[in-house]
């Protein structure tokens, strides 16, 4: 089957489950499958993907059916330039606690400009993110600062 018609298929059954962005997932998945990037699956939409890539693609499309996180399918989520392993035990990253991160860090350059150089490299900051959607930053400089954030 050509990368068109699978693109095609997998966008229909996932539209026919109301599942956000159904085209974008299936370009995700499949190049997942491929192990390349979508711009190349776009690229070449009439080659031929092998069986095994037909079964592996729809087998993660029932999967995305069923509302399973597309990091948690390819196992991967990049965050803060990084990309972590994912799996059903662990919170995926959300794109707002970037955001939030890049404020604090930036709170925090400003705060170890003003002291003595020598504390400028003692910050360490620890990131919790609960299942209540807050996230919880924690931090250390000379003292113990600790900071709670609602995500919104």
């Amino acid at each position: 089957m050509k990368y068109y018609n699978l693109l095609n298929l997998g966008t229909k059954k996932l539209k026919r489950k109301l599942i956000n962005n159904p085209g974008l997932d299936s370009e995700i998945l499949l190049s997942n499958v491929l192990n390349c990037d979508r711009e190349k699956i776009l690229i070449n939409l009439d080659k031929i993907a092998t069986i095994q890539q037909q079964k592996k693609f729809f087998l993660d499309i029932k999967q995305r059916e069923n509302n399973q996180p597309i990091a948690q399918i390819i196992g991967k989520k990049e965050f803060w330039k990084n990309n972590f392993v994912i799996n059903k035990n662990v919170l995926i990253p959300r794109p707002e606690t970037e955001v939030i991160v890049e404020k604090i860090l930036g709170k925090i350059n400003r705060f170890s400009k003003k002291k003595n150089s020598r504390y400028r490299n003692r910050f360490r900051m620890y990131i919790n993110i609960n299942t209540l959607g807050k996230t919880k930053l924690y931090w250390n400089s000379i003292g113990f600062i600790k900071r709670s954030f609602k995500n919104s």
